[in-house]
């Protein structure tokens, strides 16, 4: 008996092989895409928060601007700040609602109320509700809830 093959059989373990690299692709690719959405989807929270943060202390510092006019009232100094706040956020179009945003005057220190008074902006951003990258599937699980960002300033 001879161990030889014939050539229909060297056609037909070749066939066999065909459509493999093709399946090997797709799978690679579609984990390559995923990777680059979550890269994207977290760059832009990153961002978000980060702008988040900066506009929190702009909008601190926003209401200590006594050079301009030093005799500017708490609510006057709270309402700069949210101008400022939503100045600072205007790149997020109509996703940044103003109600995300509170600026509040109280004592620096709690326990000392006669002492020197504090601004605190906070900024509360509802990011599963007002995603800026779309949610892919799955990838919701590890995405945040909301961002949240707080600057205080002693008001002078």
């Amino acid at each position: 008996m001879s161990c030889q093959q014939g050539p229909m059989a060297r056609r037909r373990s070749g066939r066999d092989e065909r459509g493999s690299v093709l399946v090997e692709f797709s799978f690679v690719f579609a984990l390559f895409m995923l990777v680059i959405y979550a890269l994207i989807s977290f760059g832009m929270i990153l961002a978000t928060k980060n702008s988040l943060t900066h506009a929190a202390a702009e909008g601190a510092r926003a209401a200590i601007s006594v050079v301009e006019d030093p005799s500017l009232s708490g609510s006057e100094r709270v309402q700069r700040a949210l101008d400022q706040v939503s100045k600072s956020l205007n790149w997020l179009g109509d996703k940044y609602e103003p109600a995300d945003t509170s600026a509040v005057i109280q004592a620096c220190d709690a326990a000392v109320p006669a002492g020197p008074e504090c601004i605190t902006v906070t900024i509360v951003y509802p990011y599963e509700t007002r995603p800026i990258v779309p949610p892919a599937p799955g990838l919701g699980l590890v995405t945040p809830k909301k961002l949240t960002s707080t600057a205080v300033v002693e008001l002078s």
